[in-house]
């Protein structure tokens, strides 16, 4: 493992918090994103090996930089878009794998010489949705390791 995690993840909402709990529920050192020191430590308790606040590092690529090791990361999950496309490159391993998951689309992003890939020899993949199949796959993954989801707060259901 480069720098000693396979995946960043960036945020706390579900896409993060589902990608967050498939990478542990494999077995992975997570180095998670999210906005606030209080959402850090929640996905501390999760089980995220490391969590970034933005509020501390608004710079946070360079703290996943350096808490990889100065290696970088093998796996980014950024469901934010091309907003947060050049940081996500940024943290990212010599030859990581940057997915992109129902990110919001937005104008091309270029870092640094113009290059989206920067000094990397890294891929970038889109994705929305899977297939059938693979959704089959997931849940069997998901009920094989227990993987639970996260309950933020219940509500109460009201009949009219």
């Amino acid at each position: 493992m480069t720098g000693g995690f396979p995946g960043a993840d960036r945020g706390t909402g579900p896409v993060a918090l589902f990608a967050i709990q498939h990478a542990l529920g494999f077995g992975a050192r997570v180095l998670a994103v999210t906005s606030t020191r209080a959402k850090a430590e929640r996905l501390r308790a999760m089980g995220v090996e490391r969590a970034v606040a933005r509020e501390e590092h608004p710079e946070w690529d360079r703290r996943v930089w350096d808490l990889s090791g100065g290696d970088g990361v093998d796996r980014v999950v950024d469901a934010v878009g091309m907003a947060t496309l050049p940081k996500s490159v940024r943290s990212a391993a010599y030859t990581a794998e940057v997915t992109m998951v129902g990110a919001k689309p937005g104008p091309a992003v270029t870092v640094g010489d113009g290059n989206p890939f920067g000094n990397a020899y890294l891929s970038i993949r889109r994705i929305a949705v899977g297939s059938r199949n693979g959704l089959e796959r997931m849940t069997e993954a998901m009920a094989a390791r227990r993987v639970r989801p996260v309950i933020d707060r219940n509500f109460p259901l009201r009949l009219n």
